[in-house]
């Protein structure tokens, strides 16, 4: 919250097509609101001010993931948000 102000000053500037929110913290400062990354990865989501969101999971939490299933499942999630911000943003 301390650093909105700068959040939006870049995005009034670079004004991007698709902003992708990586974790739970980055989700809440796009949106302004706590936003669970497991109910809104994978979709597209539309901000204010034209752009598109795509929250997915934060790199970290993927190495974090003790089970390795869970892992190779999570990160194909991860790759699958990113395809979908690739295409949003051409």
């Amino acid at each position: 919250q301390a650093c909105r102000w700068w959040l939006d000053a870049e995005r009034r500037i670079v004004r991007p097509r698709v902003i992708v929110a990586m974790g739970a913290t980055a989700a809440h400062a796009v949106f302004g609101k706590v936003t669970p990354v497991s109910k809104v990865r994978g979709q597209a989501l539309q901000l204010s001010d034209q752009a598109q969101a795509v929250v997915t999971y934060h790199p970290s939490y993927l190495l974090r993931l003790p089970d390795e299933d869970a892992k190779a499942d999570a990160y194909a999630a991860f790759v699958h948000d990113l395809k979908l911000a690739w295409k949003l943003a051409a």
